[in-house]
């Protein structure tokens, strides 16, 4: 359900906090022109102070920068980062740990650095554009009412729908205008009337269709935006961040089989060399065996953690797997912990003892010395790899001929855990060539091992 929004612009006066902003740019400028001089502005290369006083912490920087600055502030503050930047953040805050941090949508504009900002006020949203989310937007709003900037503090689906929008616009007026050199935001509007409003359109239906709730008349109030910035350029750029965002939910349809819920977008981010086109084929690495020959390796890891912990089973016979069980194993039963439960269960029918006593009766017990005997093997491999791994024949140059093929796209698949299988391939693959993987893929990630069925 769509969450009311708590504040417009007006209902956000009041005192404005002291802070800290990150950026001496155009926006981080124009925020501290807004404040009561009281502020700490932190420009590229500054320390975060050791002193630095509470309140919200202003990001006004590029989004590349983002991973620097979030390092550079104590784990404690990170709570007060306000992202003000352009794009899709979600995902890239949530991963952060930082998914419910306020953010901004900035619609102001300021041509030159020190020059008054004009605010995102239009014809057919008077009240303006400019809008927060979080525990600082009211806050950001105080701050930029003083500066006689609009701004409304929205929560959650409110948000999400205004957030997208904007993203909806920058996306779609950028990948317009690079569909013809030259063109500025004003020229999209006005001579690519028909193109930006049927990519608006699309771009909106997909969101719409994943439960997202617009206002009425998207393309008309993202049209009417754009004649209010009519003078800038145009180009499809931070891709990561904009159309990447749209291009990356295409990507997963297509892979699970269905319809692309943005062919005129897809299609126009390949014509304009955006993106390479949408793979029509798929070459999938298995990681032991096929990338490397570690098979041997898991089992004698696997021994060395049993002798490890002195696992013996009628209290004489040392465990150890033969590379003839080894070898049956594999075929049986999928990931180490399984493995190991199914020996025990099912093919010996009795659990081993260990150097830290009698065998383990109960489920829980049972679970916990597997982890242990997991880690330690885990241990041991990683030590087996350094040593002793290397890539198999053909199979890097195989790789490299398939990254460097448009119509190919490439993954690794192994249901090996991610502890181990991470070592070997980044000490094997390397990791400037698995940047360029499609999908990797470790047992833990999945929620069925093999065989399934």
């Amino acid at each position: 359900a769509r969450a009311p929004a708590t504040a417009s612009a007006g209902a956000a006066e009041g005192a404005v906090p002291s802070a800290i902003i990150i950026g001496g740019g155009r926006i981080g400028t124009a925020l501290e022109q807004m404040g009561n001089g009281d502020d700490v502005v932190l420009r590229r290369g500054d320390a975060f102070p050791a002193d630095a006083p509470a309140g919200p912490i202003f990001v006004c920087t590029r989004n590349d920068a983002l991973d620097g600055i979030i390092e550079s502030v104590p784990e404690g503050r990170r709570e007060d980062l306000v992202f003000l930047q352009n794009g899709m953040l979600q995902p890239y805050l949530d991963a952060k740990g930082l998914g419910d941090n306020t953010q901004a949508l900035i619609y102001m504009a300021v041509a030159k650095l020190g020059d008054a900002p004009t605010d995102g006020i239009t014809d057919t949203d008077p009240d303006g554009l400019t809008a927060a989310c979080g525990k600082w937007a009211p806050a950001l709003a105080a701050r930029l009412n003083a500066g006689g900037m609009s701004c409304h503090v929205l929560e959650g689906d409110v948000f999400k729908a205004s957030m997208l929008e904007k993203l909806i616009w920058i996306s779609a007026f950028m990948l317009v205008g690079a569909r013809h050199p030259g063109a500025t935001v004003g020229d999209v509007e006005s001579q690519h009337t028909d193109e930006v409003t049927q990519l608006i359109d699309e771009l909106a239906a997909g969101c719409a269709a994943q439960g997202v709730t617009f206002k009425p008349d998207v393309a008309v109030r993202l049209r009417a935006y754009a004649r209010s910035v009519a003078h800038f350029p145009t180009a499809v750029k931070e891709l990561e961040w904009r159309n990447g965002y749209f291009h990356s939910l295409t990507k997963k349809a297509v892979a699970d089989g269905e319809a692309d819920p943005f062919p005129t977008h897809t299609a126009w981010l390949t014509e304009v060399g955006a993106v390479p086109p949408l793979p029509k084929f798929a070459l999938l690495f298995d990681c032991d065996g096929v990338i490397v020959e570690t098979e041997e390796l898991h089992r004698l890891a696997y021994n060395a953690s049993f002798k490890h912990f002195e696992l013996k089973l009628d209290g004489t016979e040392q465990v150890e797997w033969t590379v003839e069980y080894y070898d049956v194993l594999q075929n049986t039963v999928g990931g180490g912990k399984p493995k190991m439960k199914y020996y025990f269960n099912t093919e010996r029918a009795q659990w081993p003892s260990s150097v830290e006593g009698a065998a383990p009766e109960s489920e829980e017990d049972r679970s916990a010395l597997v982890d242990r005997l997991q880690d330690q093997k885990t241990v041991c491999y990683k030590e087996l790899v350094e040593t002793t791994a290397e890539a198999r024949p053909g199979v890097l140059r195989l790789m490299d001929e398939a990254l460097d093929r448009g119509d190919v796209a490439v993954a690794i698949c192994s249901a090996a855990t991610r502890a181990g299988f991470d070592k070997v391939v980044n000490s094997i693959v390397k990791p400037d060539r698995l940047a360029r993987f499609d999908v990797i893929l470790a047992g833990d990630d999945g929620s069925k091992k093999k065989p399934d069925p």
